[in-house]
């Protein structure tokens, strides 16, 4: 799952999804819960299509 709220990645987290987080550092919000955190959408775009490839 992306996330980008502390209540969402906390809710992600309890349902045992891995999370991926979105940063935002002008919001100061706590990602620190995420599994990964990336500096943007493109940073997440990349790494799923790595995901996707392997398997």
């Amino acid at each position: 799952m992306i996330e980008d709220s502390q209540v969402g990645i906390k809710a992600a987290k309890a349902a045992k999804i891995e999370t991926w987080a979105v940063q935002a550092p002008r919001l100061q919000i706590d990602q620190s819960q995420s599994d990964r955190i990336f500096d943007g959408i493109s940073s997440i775009r990349d790494q799923f299509g790595k995901v996707v490839r392997n398997r």
